[in-house]
């Protein structure tokens, strides 16, 4: 793993979608995840970054 790189889950909400494009534009290399697969997906092809989709949940007792 290069050392610019670091995982950023929820990049396809707007907070997350600017922080991926200003990583980017600052030469570092996140690894786009969430949830929503389609959205996850579009987002790293049109920023050429790779991408995670990642589902948690909290089991109840």
């Amino acid at each position: 793993m290069q050392g610019n790189s670091f995982l950023l889950y929820g990049a396809n909400g707007y907070t997350g979608q600017v922080t991926a494009r200003m990583a980017k534009d600052k030469g570092l290399s996140p690894v786009l995840a969430g949830r929503n697969e389609g959205a996850i997906k579009a987002l790293a092809q049109t920023l050429n970054l790779d991408y995670l989709v990642l589902i948690y949940w909290i089991p109840r007792n």
